[in-house]
């Protein structure tokens, strides 16, 4: 267990350490007596040495001691007081950690019977609230604290069991106790308020919770390259039975009948790594509801909030219409094998069909027959290479017009990991290229723009 932060020491009393007094029994759960005296490798850091200092960050101190507790200046009284097990704790971080635009505090408040934590990323257009229900609480005793996230998550990885906190009002101070190891936060520093959706929201969709994973995830396969994009669209378009985005190149879209046909929802882009990392640890349905500023998602739980903006036009969707000139329908990993084959030392690549004559006598009545075969080829820097995306077959049953374009092999790379099925139709435009997949539930596509041949 190690801390790189500064701003505080602590000390880990050791043997010839005179032992504090006891909190009284009813404040805090007594530690579990050891019969040989040591202490209990599971509930100690293994990497610290008595009186060893650790660096914590700013206002946060940790005391660690079995039997009888270190000397912390707890209140007499506690004013606000929760015990709640580290195992909901650790659901409630799970919940809350966001990666992308961080999100660096975390909003606690303890209410009758249940504690919320919330946070906000540090522009403030996205917050996600998770709970957990508590026993025991006083419901004319409440309140709430920032405390860091990174703090919590570090409580959450080290305690198991029951944890007791305790809050001081005058000095700011969240305390906790589990199993004789004590300690405690105080700040000051501010973060950014919780959004709310106000109270004339409007419950517009309810599907389930891995659809709504699902959809998002096969929407954003191009994210990235959307936010490095000048395109003046930036959203993540929910409605109308699909979920679509992309960029200038490269677009994806998600079908199921669980997706509400209206109105549209728009998710921002920059929030949708942060969504989906949410996303897919729920279960059970979720409602998609409406406010006059905010939309909000939420499950049984958690409930996941952002500012309406973001925009991905319904026109858009007309990518997805072009005429076919062509289809050919491939295993999928066949396809992601030739794919990975290429995109080692190559940015660009094509299809090409590639013709011959059989004239192999025992093929009887395929003699003579023309013949071919769909490829992959590519140039790089300093490479060229090509791989066989299917088997030798009549060339009547290939596409053998269209195939005029270039696409961006990362593109393709993508599209092609995204398809969860055992086949892939390949659909060949005058512009492009669609890679489609069908299941009972639910639908795949993703355009891909072609460019001038190498």
């Amino acid at each position: 267990m190690s801390f790189v932060e500064s701003d505080l020491d602590v000390t880990i009393p050791s043997a010839a350490t005179p032992p504090a007094v006891a909190p009284p029994a009813s404040t805090l759960p007594a530690a579990t007596p050891k019969t040989d005296g040591a202490a209990d490798p599971a509930d100690s850091p293994k990497a610290l040495a008595p009186n060893e200092p650790i660096a914590l960050s700013t206002g946060a101190e940790f005391g660690f001691g079995k039997g009888a507790m270190p000397a912390v200046a707890l209140a007499p009284e506690p004013a606000f007081g929760f015990v709640i097990d580290a195992a909901d704790l650790a659901a409630l971080n799970r919940l809350t950690r966001l990666k992308a635009i961080q999100a660096p505090e975390l909003h606690l408040a303890v209410g009758p019977g249940i504690l919320c934590c919330t946070t906000t990323t540090i522009d403030g257009r996205l917050t996600v609230a998770a709970t957990a229900a508590l026993q025991n609480t006083d419901p004319d005793r409440q309140f709430q604290v920032r405390f860091d996230g990174d703090v919590f998550a570090r409580i959450v990885a080290h305690f198991k069991g029951l944890i007791e906190f305790t809050f001081e009002p005058e000095s700011a101070t969240l305390r906790w106790c589990a199993k004789g190891y004590t300690g405690s936060y105080s700040t000051t520093a501010k973060a950014a308020e919780p959004l709310t959706a106000g109270t004339n929201t409007v419950i517009v969709a309810t599907l389930p919770a891995t659809t709504l994973n699902d959809a998002v995830r096969q929407a954003t396969l191009f994210a990235g390259e959307l936010k490095r994009s000048r395109i003046p669209y930036d959203g993540v378009r929910i409605g109308e039975g699909t979920v679509t985005s992309g960029y200038a190149q490269a677009l994806s879209r998600y079908v199921a009948p669980a997706i509400p046909q209206e109105p549209a929802i728009i998710l921002p882009v920059a929030h949708a790594s942060n969504v989906k990392t949410v996303l897919a640890k729920l279960s059970g349905p979720i409602e998609i509801a409406e406010g006059e500023t905010m939309i909000q998602l939420r499950a049984t739980d958690v409930t996941i909030t952002w500012a309406k903006e973001g925009q991905w036009p319904a026109t858009m969707d007309k990518a997805f219409h072009l005429p076919v000139t062509g289809s050919f329908t491939l295993l999928t990993h066949e396809l992601q094998r030739a794919v990975v084959a290429l995109s080692i030392a190559m940015k660009q690549v094509e299809i090409r069909l590639e013709q011959q004559i059989a004239a192999d006598p025992a093929m009887e009545q395929d003699c003579n027959q023309q013949l071919g075969r769909l490829i992959l080829a590519g140039h790089g820097p300093n490479a060229k290479g090509m791989t066989p995306l299917s088997a030798w077959s009549r060339l009547d049953d290939l596409p053998t017009t269209g195939w005029t374009f270039v696409l961006k092999v990362a593109d393709l790379l993508a599209s092609a990991f995204a398809v969860r099925t055992d086949h892939v139709i390949l659909d060949v435009t005058d512009r492009g290229l669609y890679l489609r997949s069908e299941a009972p539930n639910y639908a795949t596509a993703t355009f891909l723009l072609g460019s001038q041949p190498l």
